[in-house]
C-alpha cells in the first residue's frame, strides 16, 4: 500500500505451485487445486485422477493441451481463469462422461483409480 493509500499488487508477488524452484510441471495436466494450493495442501489422489483425464483427452483428440500457450500462461488461466480442456464433439459418451467425472472441479467428487478400472474394462469390450 502507497501513501495514497492504494494496493499495489505485482505478480511477480505471487508464487504458483508450479513456479516452484527446482521442479519441473507441466500446468496443462496438473489439477487446478494443485497450481493454486502448497503440495501438503493437495489431495495428490484426486490431482492424479485429473492428470489422468488430461492424458485421456490426449488420446481423443491427439492433440498436446494448450499447446500455443506457454507454461507460465498455462499455469495463470488454469489456477485463476478456469481454462480448461475442451472436450470435442464425436468422441465416445464414455469417454467423455469418464473425462468429464475425472475433471470434477471439486476434487473430493473425483473417482478413485480402482473405480474406473471396471468402467475401463468395460469401453474394452
Amino acid at each position: 500500500i502507497d501513501e495514497d493509500m492504494t494496493a499495489r499488487i505485482s505478480m511477480a508477488d505471487v508464487k504458483f505451485s508450479f513456479q516452484c524452484p527446482g521442479r519441473m510441471y507441466a500446468p496443462a495436466w496438473v489439477a487446478p487445486e494443485a497450481l493454486q494450493k502448497k503440495p501438503e495442501d493437495t489431495n495428490r489422489r484426486s490431482a492424479d485422477m485429473w492428470s489422468f483425464a488430461v492424458l485421456l483427452w490426449e488420446l481423443v483428440t491427439r492433440e498436446v493441451p494448450f499447446a500455443d500457450l506457454s507454461n507460465m500462461e498455462i499455469g495463470m488461466k488454469v489456477a485463476l481463469e478456469g481454462l480448461r480442456p475442451t472436450i470435442p464433439p464425436g468422441i465416445s459418451p464414455h469417454v467423455c462422461k469418464l473425462m468429464k467425472i475425472c475433471m470434477n472441479e471439486d476434487p473430493a467428487k473425483r473417482p478413485k483409480f480402482d473405480m474406473i478400472v471396471p468402467i475401463l474394462e468395460k469401453m474394452q469390450d
